[in-house]
């Protein structure tokens, strides 16, 4: 009785929770790659800002020691 019992219980989650997220909209698997690709292209899109930034500010100081030397 035990046995079948302990097999009853550990049947319904195992229909609702192994045989479902394979179809659901997050599986358990997939999801934290996904997670870790959103990081990293995150990362990627901060990195690309920040070297713009850097950009912008070294042809704001040319373009200020141009101004500058015409002053000159």
């Amino acid at each position: 009785m035990s046995s079948t019992s302990s097999a009853e219980r550990l049947t319904p989650p195992n229909s609702t929770g192994s045989l479902q997220p394979s179809t659901g909209p997050l599986p358990p698997g997939p999801v934290p790659l996904l997670l870790l690709l959103l990081l990293l292209l995150l990362l990627l899109l901060l990195l690309l800002l920040l070297l713009l930034l850097l950009l912008l500010l070294l042809l704001l100081l040319l373009l200020l020691l141009l101004a500058a030397g015409q002053k000159r």
